[in-house]
């Protein structure tokens, strides 16, 4: 395992060379979105789930979660409007991979693009519900997760479905995606 603090090589910059003139290029601004989902998730191992962690109590590792938590919906945000932008800058992008997928089975670059970027919703979805997974419900919560960690798992699964029902009856695509 390689860890943050052993990584001494400097993040890219967030924006480089544009799809046109003034128009960031979206695959720079998502891998750093993917480097603060890492950072993240190596942080949720460290003082979450890692045996130091877990002889922690209980109120500390709940606090670690939460600020992780923030930290997450945070990332959630900036993929959530990179996708809008993409979309928007895109709009003939977009339709032809509803077009291709669904009614031609074609797996095209656009529509591969699309789905590595919808399926990150998946990855970030289920990565809070990991982090939200180790704050305590309150007391008298009917369930041993609490209501944040199970609206987070649901809102990865929902993520997935629409990740099964984008990809159609292409098997390249949903290897693609399951892969991804």
């Amino acid at each position: 395992m390689v860890c943050d603090y052993d990584i001494v090589i400097p993040r890219p910059p967030h924006s480089g060379i544009g799809l046109a003139p003034g128009v960031a290029d979206p695959w720079r601004e998502m891998s750093s979105i993917w480097i603060q989902q890492a950072e993240v998730q190596g942080a949720a191992y460290e003082q979450l789930y890692s045996m130091a962690a877990l002889g922690k109590p209980a109120h500390e590792r709940a606090e670690h979660a939460r600020v992780l938590a923030e930290r997450l919906k945070d990332i959630v945000r900036q993929a959530v409007a990179l996708r809008m932008r993409i979309v928007a800058a895109f709009p003939s992008a977009a339709r032809a991979v509803n077009e291709d997928i669904l009614r031609h089975d074609i797996a095209g670059p656009a529509a591969v693009s699309f789905i590595v970027l919808k399926s990150d919703e998946v990855s970030l979805w289920s990565s809070l519900a990991l982090v939200t997974r180790a704050i305590p419900p309150p007391p008298g919560h009917p369930s041993r997760f609490n209501s944040e960690c199970i609206e987070a798992a649901r809102a990865a699964f929902r993520s997935h479905q629409e990740c099964m029902r984008l990809t159609g009856s292409i098997r390249v695509m949903k290897s693609i995606y399951l892969h991804w």
